[in-house]
């Protein structure tokens, strides 16, 4: 009974760390996305689709936050970011390292401009060769696209393409995250990722509480201890300001008398 009662007690506490850090997350995507597209209300909406993305699959919101910011910052078009992670979430299957490196492959395509032979190096690292989805659309040799490749002329579109013909209804990824959600491991990490977001959304007024009140309260009842202590070096002092800081002068008082006992009776 008290193995039972252990286990449940250790996972509900653990739901709630992840809820609690889930919003953290949150919170934390939310302000980053509106420093990079300098708006609070396209940074809002893009978290929204990342959650629902997170909601329908595998990938974890971390990871989709990741590689959003990722791609906005290496010059990706705010508007292709959804499209480009749904489609890296396919040809990823869902997992969470594929997906990572693919998204940072693209992200330093984009910035290029171009297909180089490093990013393609880890394009296949991850699982995918644009090359040769590009070789079925042409009709070119794998030969003639390397030496495109070696004169720039495979473009940051050209990859883009090949992203959404391999992921699109005929294509070797068409619907692999739906696929692999339908798994057990699959269905496990939905159902963790639909628990984490409900506990979320429950604490949520107490994550902000905190974040808004108590840190900035906390933050600054340090700041008199550090500086009381620095002005006067005694431990005495420091710990008496940062009670009644917190607590007001009657604690901080009554803390001041017993130290003060104390240390007469030991012969301080």
């Amino acid at each position: 009974g008290q193995g039972l009662f252990a286990t449940i007690s250790s996972g509900f506490k653990n739901s709630v760390v992840s809820a609690w850090d889930f919003n953290s997350t949150m919170q934390s995507a939310t302000t980053s996305f509106t420093t990079l597209l300098h708006s609070a209300g396209e940074a809002s909406s893009l978290v929204s689709q990342l959650n629902a993305i997170d909601q329908a699959s595998t990938l974890d919101m971390t990871d989709l936050s990741k590689a959003a910011q990722e791609m906005i910052s290496f010059g990706v078009n705010s508007s292709q970011v959804i499209p480009t992670i749904k489609e890296l979430g396919d040809i990823s299957q869902g997992n969470s390292e594929k997906f990572n490196a693919l998204a940072l492959a693209f992200s330093q395509t984009s910035s290029a401009g171009k297909l180089t032979g490093q990013d393609l190096l880890q394009y296949i690292s991850a699982g995918f060769n644009p090359l040769q989805v590009i070789a079925q659309k042409t009709g070119k040799s794998m030969a003639e696209l390397r030496d495109e490749m070696g004169k720039g002329q495979i473009s940051a579109a050209d990859v883009a393409g090949a992203f959404q013909t391999a992921t699109s209804a005929g294509g070797a990824f068409y619907n692999a995250t739906a696929d692999a959600s339908k798994t057990y491991s699959g269905q496990m990490a939905m159902l963790g990722s639909s628990v984490t977001e409900t506990l979320g959304a429950m604490i949520k007024p107490a994550f902000t509480d905190f974040t808004n009140n108590v840190l900035p309260h906390l933050i600054s009842i340090m700041g008199t201890v550090s500086d009381t202590f620095n002005s006067t070096g005694s431990v005495t002092d420091a710990v008496a300001a940062g009670l009644k800081a917190a607590f007001g002068p009657d604690v901080a008082g009554a803390f001041t008398a017993i130290a003060a006992g104390v240390q007469g009776s030991i012969g301080w």
